[in-house]
């Protein structure tokens, strides 16, 4: 798909607003505990802001200064009927100058970007040196986990195919750095329309934390879970070594 004509699936689509609209805010709860702020003057970035859900709640429920931003005019015209900051951007160069958030964060936002790499580094660069960059994404090179419906993640054959991909990545990381790379993908064209079938970037814990450290990110957290689970004992395991990169989402928290 042509950037200008995915782009405009995003700017007008009335339809993923609908969609957004029904999202359990439950699920944004780890993100929620990450962004929020504790004192006045913090500035804080919401970057694919959709709707403007974690941007309107916190803006309610905690102190801070928030901002969402997003591609679409219709996400955000939606967004600010709730009060909060919001402003248009062309997914690539954030509106702002240099070093003046305290936070930055993107909820399963990379993998719909034509230029993920490019999106990361135009967050470090609106990061104030010691702030934070949240990142969650789906692993579209999971090995294990919940039951999948997207092409990329389902079956029996695709689990064993991701497991070298993984494996491939980790080489290439530490011994081939110029060969890394977020990997390009088709939207999924089946009808009915489900979770990721319009993400277009391969995204994988591998991949973004290699991309966030090559922009002097240092990682301080990182779960194979885009949210919590009631089991504390899961949320334990999610965060081990390995295990935090083999799963179907992933969290990485890092400090400029």
């Amino acid at each position: 798909m042509k950037r200008k004509s995915y782009l405009e699936y995003y700017k007008n689509n009335c339809e993923y607003i609908k969609m957004l609209s029904h999202v359990d805010l439950g699920l944004y709860n780890k993100y929620l505990k990450f962004m929020s702020g504790n004192k006045a003057e913090l500035k804080i970035l919401d970057v694919g802001c959709g709707i403007g859900t974690v941007v309107n709640r916190l803006t309610k429920t905690s102190t801070g200064n928030y901002i969402g931003v997003d591609v679409s005019e219709v996400f955000i015209k939606k967004a600010k009927k709730e009060g909060g900051i919001f402003m248009l951007f062309d997914g690539e160069h954030l509106p702002f100058k240099n070093e003046i958030f305290d936070k930055v964060g993107a909820f399963t936002v990379l993998e719909h970007t034509e230029n993920p790499v490019g999106l990361i580094s135009e967050m470090v660069r609106v990061l104030k040196k010691d702030g934070k960059i949240i990142i969650s994404c789906p692993n579209f090179l999971r090995v294990v986990g919940f039951r999948s419906d997207h092409p990329k993640t389902d079956g029996l054959i695709n689990p064993i195919l991701n497991s070298f991909g993984l494996v491939k990545r980790s080489i290439y990381s530490h011994f081939f750095p110029k060969l890394m790379g977020i990997e390009k993908m088709l939207p999924v064209n089946k009808i009915p329309f489900k979770a990721d079938y319009d993400a277009i970037a391969l995204t994988n814990p591998i991949d973004v934390g290699f991309f966030l450290k090559k922009c002097n990110i240092r990682i301080v957290y990182q779960s194979g879970m885009v949210n919590y689970s009631q089991n504390k004992l899961v949320n334990m395991i999610s965060n081990l070594p390995i295990l935090n990169n083999i799963t179907g989402g992933f969290f990485i928290v890092g400090i400029k």
